[in-house]
């Protein structure tokens, strides 16, 4: 049941950490017009907001906490399981 639960943990946080990370910005998003030479930047529509640096950390996050709280789970299950085989 604990090694389930680690690896249950385990697979949920890299297919969060994936998907934060495949959400992440390109970095030659910029908005408006004046980029440095050799961005991306040609000017936008007004009302265009480029994506802000931490917007991508929301992606995945649910993934991310069911596979911490999964883990705290098996490593508490885990102790005291050793705890009553010892006592």
């Amino acid at each position: 049941m604990v090694v389930v639960l680690a690896v249950l943990g385990v697979a949920l946080l890299a297919i969060g950490f994936a998907q934060m990370r495949g959400a992440r910005p390109a970095s030659g998003i910029r908005g408006g017009f004046g980029g440095p030479a050799g961005s991306s930047d040609v000017g936008a529509h007004p009302g265009f907001e480029a994506p802000g640096p931490t917007d991508h950390w929301k992606v995945g996050a649910p993934l991310r906490i069911a596979g911490f709280a999964a883990l705290a789970t098996a490593a508490v299950l885990g102790l005291v399981l050793t705890l009553a085989r010892v006592l």
